[in-house]
């Protein structure tokens, strides 16, 4: 979405959100105080009869507005230092500023280190994760411990080494979180298995904003889950899978108790690298969908009464994200004209063959998804795969794309219209496809699926009558900026086990595999 697609008010609504997806696909100007905006600027939402919206940072410098000093949009321009962060990460700040081994810092420490109060250390870290300092030190520690002890024959040294006053406090550290002295972990260790591959777990709590469907989100997840690649229970409420970091790799577990704390979700996450902590909490945020507002989502969508009354009937719905773009993209033409059920056959068999198995994991979580590099290779014919040609043709073609660099990196926030573009360039990827891998994989909050059978089901039982695909395009117009989630609803209407993996049977042009 941009200032020049879309009429202003409909820019407005998204100001309104304060939706960080739409920064930097448009700016936001006030007349009263001659400074322009990021839309997720956290300043006082200026009156509509009082802003202007421009397509990029140079058009509202040349009406003669200057960038705020709040949000700084001007580092969203091209070309700008991608280290000139706002917001810092806490997290990586505090794994940074503590340097190992022998670093026995307190948070007060830490915090003079850093250039922050302790006071700002801890609004940083429990906006972030819901973490303390005192947590994440503890966790830094013992993350330390943990891999020394697989090296170290005294123990005294890795306590030193590890920054704890001494052997006693590392004593007692491993036994609060493994239930067994430091000894008898080093012994686990060095025989080996899954407790060596990660570090120790730690519990954050991811907060959020407005209401949040947490057991409805970890149902799609989990209904759709690739034995071995991931874990889940759609009723018991919880998810599970291992992923590839930059430095190595992560594992985490949610779950979702019956009664759901106040606007936080429990994740136990675990990690290799500690450089990589930061990362996977980005990584849950963009899954669960957590940044986004529900409560101004519902309020845009609420203007449609009879959508208002699947908002109300299920509040809190979050478009599920992904953990690799990549997965994501293959995933969704593998998804194509089929159900869920076989798109989740044909997506485990296409793990065994050419995932990369775990070494030392356990049952549940043992191999991780093939990456571009690895469908490329396999060749055109993709050998094992029981797929029609076309399909096979399809798969191999959005590999070597994204080896290539023909086709942009599939992340959050990435531009929708560059990527969709470039999509439309690849053989069997039709307009489905596009959509769904611009709502999943880059987080487009206006992706819609006008196409999906389910969706033209939803409405027809929301609404009482058919609808064409154009028609749908058509009605959802009302619907923006957030027509993904209104897609969340209509899915919803249908029960857990629609949405990916069922496009429209729609004809289409033959060059295109998937009949969406």
């Amino acid at each position: 979405m941009d200032a020049q697609e879309f009429d202003p008010n409909v820019c407005y609504e998204a100001v309104q959100s304060r939706d960080a997806r739409f920064d930097g696909r448009f700016f936001v100007a006030v007349l009263t105080t001659g400074v322009y905006c990021r839309v997720s600027c956290r300043s006082r939402t200026p009156r509509r009869e009082n802003v202007r919206f421009f397509p990029n940072g140079a058009a509202a410098r040349s009406a003669g507005f200057r960038p705020c000093r709040r949000c700084h949009p001007e580092l969203l321009d091209p070309g700008a230092p991608p280290t000139a962060a706002v917001v810092p990460e806490a997290m990586g700040e505090v794994a940074t500023a503590r340097q190992e081994p022998g670093d026995p810092v307190g948070v007060e420490g830490l915090a003079r280190r850093l250039g922050w109060s302790p006071r700002h250390l801890q609004r940083l870290l429990a906006s972030e994760a819901g973490l303390s300092p005192h947590d994440l030190l503890g966790f830094l520690r013992l993350h330390y411990a943990h891999r020394a002890l697989r090296h170290q024959s005294s123990l005294t040294r890795v306590a030193d080494d590890a920054g704890y006053p001494s052997l006693r406090a590392l004593q007692g550290a491993v036994r609060r979180v493994y239930g067994i002295s430091p000894g008898a972990l080093r012994s686990r260790l060095q025989a080996g298995g899954d407790a060596g591959r990660f570090g120790p777990p730690l519990a954050l709590e991811l907060p959020f904003a407005g209401p949040f469907a947490a057991r409805e989100l970890i149902r799609f997840l989990a209904v759709r889950a690739v034995p071995g690649l991931e874990a889940g229970d759609p009723e018991g409420g919880w998810y599970r899978r291992a992923l590839r970091l930059e430095h190595g790799l992560g594992r985490f577990t949610i779950t979702v108790p019956a009664a759901l704390p106040t606007h936080v979700l429990p994740v136990m996450v675990e990690v290799e690298a500690v450089s990589d902590l930061p990362a996977l909490v980005r990584v849950l945020r963009n899954l669960c969908d957590l940044d986004a507002d529900t409560s101004a989502i519902a309020r845009t969508l609420a203007r449609d009464p009879r959508l208002a009354a699947a908002v109300q009937a299920a509040p809190g719905l979050r478009v599920p994200g992904e953990v690799d773009g990549v997965e994501m993209a293959v995933r969704a033409v593998l998804g194509q004209q089929i159900s869920v059920e076989a798109a989740r056959t044909h997506t485990a068999r296409l793990v065994d063959l050419y995932g990369t198995r775990i070494s030392g994991a356990d049952d549940s979580v043992r191999v991780l998804f093939p990456t571009a590099q690895a469908l490329a290779h396999a060749g055109p014919d993709l050998p094992g795969m029981a797929l029609p040609a076309s399909r096979k043709r399809t798969l191999h073609g959005l590999a070597q794309a994204l080896c290539d660099g023909t086709l942009p990196p599939l992340r959050r926030g990435a531009d929708p219209d560059r990527v969709g573009t470039a999509l439309e360039r690849l053989y069997g990827v039709g307009p489905w496809t596009r959509a769904y891998i611009a709502m999943r994989a880059l987080g487009d909050p206006d992706a819609f699926l006008a196409g999906d059978l389910a969706v033209r089901q939803g409405y027809r039982l929301l609404y009482g009558r058919e609808a064409s695909t154009r028609e749908l395009e058509q009605l959802s117009e009302s619907w923006r900026p957030f027509r993904a989630y209104a897609t969340l609803h209509l899915w919803h209407a249908l029960g857990p086990k629609t949405g990916a993996g069922r496009p429209s049977l729609t004809p289409k042009p033959t060059r295109e595999v998937s009949l969406s």
